[in-house]
């Protein structure tokens, strides 16, 4: 599927997105494309860089940032890549370009799941959303309002979806499915040696209190209370931060003598890197996406403390909500429960 120039375009505003465009451009896709980079209060293209120079080599991507992008000359494209519906940005895209083929690629659970991560009500079945955007269709189409748009993009409307695993329900029928499985392993799955990375294992930070579905405290207790207890059944617990961690979580880590951080560079980058080259490691996480990928594609183990979130202090709702839409995903893609016995220390 060999495409000319900028016949392809991927929005991208994260590195794990930018990890799964390299890999579906290896794939399916040989040559250059645009690359629009929205940024988010992040600029992540030092990143991006970084992942070429260590890993990937040479980007296939032409760069654009989002604004200069919508305010371009640049024709439809054959194909526009979007990986989470929901983001405002990734609607006005669409309605800029309006390509040919609309892709929907895999970039953790956003594919998966048929709402907006911090809103259930935001969902194709709404029927406040379904009358809204009747409404708002006939204002472009009339010429009434030309700016009118959706809430998010609707299943429905994506011809084309590339992802790690074949199941992925909600969309159109018929719509072809592109695997990234095979490319996933054949740039990533670089293992020093068979055994390299038992005895250790590596914990993902998760900012539940940023996100609003834990209080500060209580988080930064049960942060302690789980690496003691890795620490307990591990030679190493290797720590990868979130860049939303703060002085606060780094200080829990100093206070564990089995635990350090990855090294600098590995910390930047998505985990799926560090794994690809220590498969045995064993992985635990809350509800990160890496744990999603990391059975299927390298088969290392993963395990989510998610369960013990339930009984933990200090959560709410809106934890309750994210955990109940990824419980079936996870337990799909072999991920075990982990909830020891740490509740009342």
């Amino acid at each position: 599927m060999t495409e000319g120039r900028y016949d392809t375009i991927f929005l991208i505003s994260t590195p794990i997105q930018y990890l799964m465009a390299r890999l579906i451009v290896s794939a399916y896709f040989p040559g250059r494309h645009r690359a629009v980079v929205y940024r988010d209060g992040h600029d992540f293209r030092p990143i991006f860089d970084e992942i070429d120079a260590r890993f990937l080599g040479p980007s296939p991507f032409d760069y654009m940032g989002f604004d200069e992008a919508l305010a371009s000359d640049l024709p439809r494209p054959k194909r526009l890549f979007i990986s989470y519906r929901f983001y405002r940005f990734a609607v006005e895209t669409y309605y800029r370009f309006k390509p040919e083929i609309l892709c929907a690629y895999e970039d953790g659970f956003s594919l998966h799941i048929d709402h907006d991560y911090g809103n259930k009500s935001l969902n194709d079945r709404n029927p406040q959303y379904v009358i809204s955007d009747a409404i708002k269709a006939v204002a472009r189409a009339t010429g009434l309002k030309p700016s009118a748009r959706p809430k998010f993009i609707r299943l429905n409307r994506f011809q084309e979806v590339y992802s790690v695993f074949p199941d992925v329900v909600g969309f159109k029928p018929g719509a072809p499915h592109f695997s990234t499985r095979q490319a996933f392993k054949d740039n990533l799955f670089k293992p020093e040696s068979q055994n390299t990375g038992q005895g250790e294992c590596l914990f993902l930070s998760q900012p539940l209190s940023n996100l609003g579905m834990m209080t500060d405290p209580e988080y930064l207790r049960l942060l302690e209370a789980v690496l003691a207890d890795l620490s307990a059944r591990y030679e190493r617990v290797y720590f990868k931060p979130h860049p939303r961690d703060g002085e606060a979580v780094m200080s829990v880590i100093a206070g564990q003598p089995k635990c350090v951080p990855l090294p600098e560079f590995y910390s930047r980058m998505p985990a799926e890197f560090y794994l690809g080259h220590y498969p045995a490691t064993d992985v635990y996480g809350f509800m990160s996406s890496t744990l999603f990928y990391v059975p299927a594609v390298f088969g290392t183990k993963a395990y989510t403390l998610a369960p013990l979130l339930d009984r933990w202090p200090g959560g709410n709702e809106k934890l309750r909500d994210y955990w109940q839409a990824m419980k079936p995903l996870l337990t799909k893609a072999d991920v075990r429960d982990y909830a020891p016995e740490i509740v009342s220390r």
